[in-house]
């Protein structure tokens, strides 16, 4: 009886909260997008066993319940089942997303909802054929038509394994939320507290379902009833749990309101932040990132997300800055006349933190940062070969102004933005100085491990050939901040259009060499001083743009020397007309200018340089390579991944073909 009473009431509770989810996606289109759009396979599951759960009592309780081997039951079992795979996998997928949107602020969330629908979707049918083909559906011991009970050893680890990685996979977000609440704002705390007892309530309910697993062991004994209460109850519970969880996000709350509204709303009045937010945090400010963004439909998490991403950038251009102060002191104290092989193996390492900072720096420039909302995060900095850069930073101190670059007040919309552009292979973090005349991106420890290798001839080299075409790194620093315990490795090196505004530039080339997929445009082309959004590439500079003088031979032999392959040649077109003062001073900085020759185009110029130079030939280049010959059906074909030798050769007769022949 209590059985019955507790699935039918947990299903109708079931039915009206996940239905109404699923009438919001019917409803409003809006909402049907990245990342929300993945919620509605989950309240179709919750709203379809619910309807099982319901039904199933109805025939017990008129005394018709389908029996073993008819066809009714095998439905009922098929898509009982099924769904409940789904909520499965689509609750582990969530906790999944969820956890790696505030482990990885710095980045993109790189669990896509594709991957998150095939996660749940793939393994779900195949569990359905496997139970299938081994007969193992129908009517159990607990009297329901779903998987058959039995004492089979290997089926009690079948069922029980992906629970326990369930469990273990939650386990380990909730300690890792916990370590997070402690650099967390109030809005947060109170999203990241939920969330916590959110993944506890799952942790306890998916433990008694294992539990009950063991039902048919107990079958006949004093625990037998107990199990079976509590594993049907854990069931109930989860699917509740799940869909009560999504009331916590502003669009689904926003859209399920707007159904029952007396008065017409479009869905692009919906206000997709704001309602949530002041219900549960009244009296405190919206964080930027949500209030610029209101009517963006997106799981509350992104919002939060952004939150984090603000200050943890803030705390990288402020540690970054307070490093090159401290290591402008240092070089004004020492000269460098030349590098020693000690250099190239040096580490330095600080720690900052708010009280050690507000004892070192003006108080009233702390105060301006607060007043924006800045917080300092606890953040350990390690930098690499310090005084080998050092000795760069001496030879190029008249084109830099590292701490101007570095002004978090004078990058404070540069801080909102970072991390929404594509840093490239391993750049997660991209940030563009304010004056654009420096990047900071991350590197993978691959990369890493290829800059430590190359310092010694490559700080030697730029030491010796100060016209070199290389985007030059300034500076190889480790961050680790106090509640992560993933460090993020970050170059700061020379933007190639160093100062020049991104409404000058007119055009831009990644050119690798190769005319193998290396052309963007099509058709008669473009004027002179037309601006094209899109990166054009190899092709693309042969057939529309006059010939350039390039010599970079002794860059490509030092790369070549490295063992180095996929980097480029980026070249700019800009109109002068639109760079306030005067253009000559772009020649004693970073940037490579070269006039236009062409009669009536005599105010655009070009810049140049060579970046993206720290891939290794690896097996992810040679298995790239490999790909795109097969595709071709020539080994002979002249794809973009290359050995170093081969690439550099290639390069070089490129950038012959690019330069006139006087």
């Amino acid at each position: 009886f209590y059985t019955e009473v507790v699935l039918f009431w947990g299903g109708l509770i079931s039915v009206v909260s996940s239905g109404l989810q699923v009438l919001s996606f019917c409803a409003f289109n809006q909402i049907r997008r990245h990342p929300l759009w993945m919620l509605l396979g989950l309240s179709c599951s919750e709203v379809v066993i619910a309807v099982h759960w319901m039904i199933t009592v109805f025939q017990d309780f008129y005394g018709k319940r389908p029996r073993q081997g008819t066809l009714e039951c095998d439905l009922h079992a098929i898509a009982s089942t099924f769904c409940g795979s789904l909520i499965y996998f689509y609750n582990l997928s969530l906790v999944g997303y969820y956890f790696n949107a505030v482990r990885h602020t710095m980045s993109r969330n790189p669990l896509k909802p594709i991957f998150l629908h095939i996660l749940a979707w793939i393994p779900s049918i195949l569990f359905v054929l496997y139970l299938y083909t081994q007969h193992r559906l129908g009517e159990n011991k607990m009297g329901i038509c779903s998987i058959t009970s039995s004492k089979d050893i290997r089926s009690l680890i079948v069922s029980t394994i992906p629970n326990i990685i369930f469990i273990t996979l939650a386990t380990s977000a909730l300690f890792y939320l916990r370590r997070l609440l402690q650099s967390s704002d109030e809005n947060e705390k109170d999203f990241l507290r939920f969330f916590s007892r959110y993944i506890m309530a799952l942790i306890v309910l998916w433990t008694l379902i294992t539990i009950s697993f063991f039902f048919p062991y107990m079958v006949g004994t004093a625990w037998g009833d107990i199990v079976r209460f509590c594993g049907h109850l854990a069931k109930v519970l989860t699917a509740i749990v799940s869909s009560f969880f999504r009331f916590w996000e502003p669009a689904l709350v926003s859209s399920v309101k707007a159904l029952f509204s007396r008065k017409r709303i479009s869905v692009e009045s919906i206000d997709m932040v704001t309602p949530l937010m002041e219900e549960h945090n009244s009296g405190t400010d919206l964080p930027r990132s949500l209030t610029s963004r209101p009517k963006d439909p997106g799981l509350l998490i992104e919002g939060i997300r952004e939150g984090f991403k603000r200050r943890e950038t803030f705390s990288v251009i402020f540690a970054l800055r307070y490093y090159f102060q401290k290591g402008s002191q240092r070089r004004t104290e020492r000269s460098f006349p030349q590098l020693e092989p000690s250099m190239f193996s040096e580490e330095e390492s600080f720690y900052l933190s708010e009280t050690k900072v507000s004892l070192e720096i003006n108080m009233s420039e702390w105060n301006k940062y607060l007043e924006r909302g800045y917080g300092l995060q606890p953040v350990a900095i390690k930098c690499f070969a310090p005084r080998a850069f050092d000795v760069l930073l001496v030879q190029e101190a008249k084109k830099y102004d590292l701490c101007a670059s570095l002004d978090p007040l004078a990058n404070e919309e540069a801080i909102e933005l970072a991390g929404q552009a594509d840093g490239g292979r391993g750049g997660e973090f991209f940030f563009f100085s304010a004056d654009r005349r420096l990047i900071i991106k991350s590197i993978s420890p691959t990369e890493l491990q290829v800059i430590r290798e190359m310092l010694p001839n490559y700080i030697s080299y730029l030491k010796d050939s100060q016209n070199s075409l290389l985007s030059k790194i300034l500076s190889v620093i480790q961050v680790n901040f106090e509640a992560r315990r993933e460090p993020l490795n970050l170059l700061v090196m020379e933007n190639i259009d160093a100062g020049v505004p991104l409404g000058a530039v007119l055009r831009r080339y990644d050119m690798k060499g190769s005319t193998i997929d290396r052309q963007v445009l099509t058709g008669s082309g473009f004027a002179p001083d037309e601006k094209v959004e899109k990166v054009l590439k190899d092709l693309d500079f042969l057939n529309f743009e006059e010939k350039l003088w390039v010599s970079s031979n002794r860059d490509t032999d030092l790369l070549r020397q490295l063992e180095l392959m996929d980097y480029s040649l980026y070249l700019s077109v800009f109109d002068t007309t639109k760079i306030e003062g005067n253009v000559e001073r772009f020649r004693e900085g970073p940037l490579k200018f070269i006039p236009c020759t062409r009669p009536g185009f005599e105010h655009l110029a070009y810049n140049l340089g060579v970046i993206d130079y720290l891939q290794r030939y690896d097996f992810g280049k040679k298995f790239e390579k490999t790909l795109k010959v097969v595709r071709a059906f020539d080994s002979q074909v002249d794809v973009s991944a290359q050995a170093p030798n081969k690439y550099a050769d290639r390069f070089m007769e490129f950038i012959a073909r690019i330069s006139p022949s006087k």
